[in-house]
């Protein structure tokens, strides 16, 4: 039996455990593919920097591990820490993911869940590194812009959501980067 995500709905994982207790026994081949440690933020911790707080890295995470995950609620307007997950639904992070920074050349992807919001490591990330995503891969049209400081030779500058970037910056962003919905508006504007 195929191993399932701890990314998969509530519903799927619960009725799973109702049916297969046993299952969650270290040797179950249908066992979570991470610790509940890990879904806790066991990863990562916060640290204080001159802006305040930031999520960093606790220990080496590879390319593709789940970095944090954590419940959010889904809300119809953004907030400065939501992420938008349809034209009128914005998932509302809670817990230490909302620490999260800003960069141009992120580290890791924010994948918007059922429950609330997920990171990726789109590279390896190091112990004591800076964990940060592109708020640009999941806001259309963000409600807080602002101007990017992250020196990284990608920068953009103003940090406004999708739909205010340069063609050439749309383009030049990885498909698998952008959530679901920014995805499918990107791929919209570009079949017209």
């Amino acid at each position: 039996r195929p191993a399932f995500s701890p990314l998969a709905p509530r519903w799927i994982r619960q009725a799973h455990t109702r049916r297969h207790p046993r299952h969650h026994q270290p040797t179950c081949p249908a066992r979570p593919l991470t610790s509940t440690r890990a879904m806790e933020g066991g990863k990562t911790h916060l640290k204080a920097d001159k802006g305040g707080q930031s999520l960093v890295a606790s220990v080496p995470v590879a390319e593709g591990e789940l970095v944090i995950s954590e419940r959010g609620e889904l809300l119809a307007k953004p907030t400065m820490h939501s992420i938008q997950v349809s034209e009128t639904q914005h998932m509302n992070c809670s817990g230490n993911i909302i620490y999260t920074s800003h960069h141009c050349d992120a580290s890791a992807r924010m994948v918007p869940t059922p429950e609330g919001c997920s990171l990726v490591a789109l590279r390896n990330i190091a112990a004591g590194e800076l964990v940060s995503f592109d708020y640009d891969t999941t806001e259309w049209d963000m409600s807080d812009p602002f101007d990017c400081l992250c020196g990284s030779p990608k920068c953009k500058g103003r940090v406004a959501g999708f739909r205010h970037l340069s063609q050439a910056a749309r383009d030049a962003m990885p498909l698998e980067h952008m959530s679901d919905y920014v995805r499918g508006l990107h791929m919209d504007e570009k079949a017209k």
